[in-house]
Formats: structure tokens, C-alpha cells, sequence
């Protein structure tokens, strides 16, 4: 069979049922043929696909997927692509450079392919891009995901010269050091309600640093971009539901305190490892 269509708008003129083994050119399989502006393809099947192409043989061929894209029959999602005829996800870099998803200035990619994920960018990365700046008594101790920033000892100076403390300061083994709350709340330094408000903050804290600690900030970026599998970001979604639970019985229990002993008295139950959700 072979058919001859017009090269522009790739519309079928004429339709020829002769055999290949004719091996009919130009204007024996149409004879009104111009090679300018039509062009012929041949096929042994019996019927014509919906959709083809015209290969260089001559041959009449099932488009690939990139094909049917340019021609409109396939639409793309903006964060897929096409890999050896077959349509992918995105990676995460090439997301990042499409604009699709956009990084916070902390954060970087590593690894490749499909094993690309978002990660932390380490406290020595973050002071060379000017990211994070260390005070003079500062500096960062460890390697990686260890890194973190300790303030350098003041013995040296306390020695040298008297350092004026503030009120709520003091000096513990020639590091100066804030005092606790018991302290200053027996000084008269914060009444009962300023202490109300300093466990509450401090409790509030605590509950991110304990849930970053088994759930990095990260992991929770992964999950929303769709990464992970339905199970883990319900397991996500029930530790940060119990993370907050337990912060509001603490911050219940605060209010409620009579006295300095009663706040000292409670203890958190912040979970120590990942909530499995019940709901499936």
C-alpha cells in the first residue's frame, strides 16, 4: 500500500493499494505527484495507523513518544520528560533548573537520577556562601552532618580583664553562662508568669529540635514533593501530630502551675522515633 500526503499540512491526498512488490515511485502511485510539495510513504500492513510518521526509507512508522509530543497528540506534565520512548519523572535537579520547585537557600541536591534528594547543606557550607556568619567566639567543630558551633573559651579573658555581666549572667569555670530560671526567679529577676512564658518557648523549641532529629526538615520537603511512598508520609504526617499533641498538654500543664516546683515538676513525652499511622 502506499499513500501520498501533502509535506505541510500532512494531510492524505491519494491512497495507491498496490503491493510493495510493485516498487512504484513518483507518479506511478499518483499521477498528479510533486516531489515539492507531497511526499510518498509505503506500508505492507492493511491498515494506516492513526498516528505515523514517514521514515527516511519511505516506510510509514508508528511515531515515537517524542514525535507524538511535537505533534501535539501527547502533552507532557511540566515535570516529566522523555527517556528512551518512555515517559519519566523529572530529576530533582532538573526540576530545580525547570523552576518547578525551588530550593531554600540552605538546601542542596545530592546524589543522581532517581536517587536524587534534598539535604542540608553543612554549617562550613553555609559560612562559605555567607549564609551563616560566626561571631569572633565562635567557631565549627566535626565533619558533615556532625558539624556544629561551639563559642570559644572566655577563661582567658576573664583573666586578663573584668567582664561586666548582665543580670542574667554568670561565670561557671571561666565561661560566661546564663543563669537558670530557678536562679533568676529566686533573684526576683522574672516573676511566675515570665517563667510560664520561658518554659513554654522552651518547650516549643524543643519539640522542633526533637522531631528534626528523627525527621530532618529535608525529609519533610522530600514527602511534599512526592518522593516518598504514601505509608512513610502518613508516618510523617502522625509524629508531627504527636509532636504537637504532647506540646499542648505541656503548655496546658503550664498554665495551670501554681508555683515555680509545679512547672519544674513536668515532664515531656516528645516521641522518640517515628509515629506508625493507624491510618491505612
Amino acid at each position: 500500500m502506499y499513500i501520498v500526503r501533502d509535506r505541510t499540512t500532512k494531510e492524505i491526498i491519494h491512497l495507491n493499494p498496490a503491493p510493495l512488490s510493485q516498487r512504484l515511485e513518483g507518479q506511478e502511485v499518483y499521477y498528479q505527484f510533486d516531489p515539492d510539495t507531497m511526499e510518498i510513504g509505503k506500508t505492507d500492513a492493511y491498515e494506516i495507523p492513526k498516528l505515523f510518521t514517514i521514515n527516511e526509507k519511505g516506510e510509514i512508522v508508528e511515531p515515537t513518544l517524542q514525535e507524538q509530543v511535537e505533534q501535539g497528540a501527547i502533552i507532557l506534565k511540566p515535570e516529566e520528560k522523555i527517556v528512551n520512548n518512555q515517559i519519566i519523572p523529572k530529576t530533582l535537579s532538573e526540576r530545580a533548573a525547570d523552576g518547578l520547585i525551588t530550593l531554600s537557600p540552605t538546601h542542596k541536591i545530592v546524589g543522581e537520577g532517581e536517587d536524587e534528594e534534598i539535604v542540608e547543606k553543612t554549617l562550613s557550607e553555609q559560612v562559605a556562601e555567607g549564609l551563616l556568619t560566626l561571631s569572633p567566639t565562635q567557631k565549627i567543630v566535626g565533619e558533615g552532618e556532625d558539624e556544629r558551633i561551639v563559642e570559644e573559651s572566655v577563661a582567658e579573658k576573664v583573666v586578663a580583664e573584668p567582664i561586666e555581666l548582665a543580670p542574667n549572667q554568670k561565670l561557671v569555670g571561666g565561661e560566661i553562662v546564663e543563669k537558670t530560671l530557678r536562679e533568676l526567679f529566686d533573684e526576683g529577676l522574672m516573676t511566675l508568669d515570665e517563667v510560664k512564658e520561658a518554659k513554654i518557648a522552651h518547650y516549643s523549641q524543643l519539640a522542633v529540635e526533637k522531631r528534626r532529629h528523627i525527621i530532618p526538615d529535608y525529609k519533610l520537603q522530600n514527602a511534599a514533593l512526592g518522593i516518598y511512598d504514601d505509608e512513610r508520609v502518613a508516618n510523617y504526617r502522625a509524629t508531627i501530630q504527636a509532636y504537637r499533641a504532647e506540646f499542648h498538654r505541656i503548655e496546658a500543664l503550664v498554665a495551670q502551675a501554681e508555683t515555680f516546683e509545679d512547672i519544674e515538676a513536668i515532664m515531656e513525652h516528645f516521641p522518640q522515633e517515628i509515629v506508625v499511622s493507624t491510618d491505612r
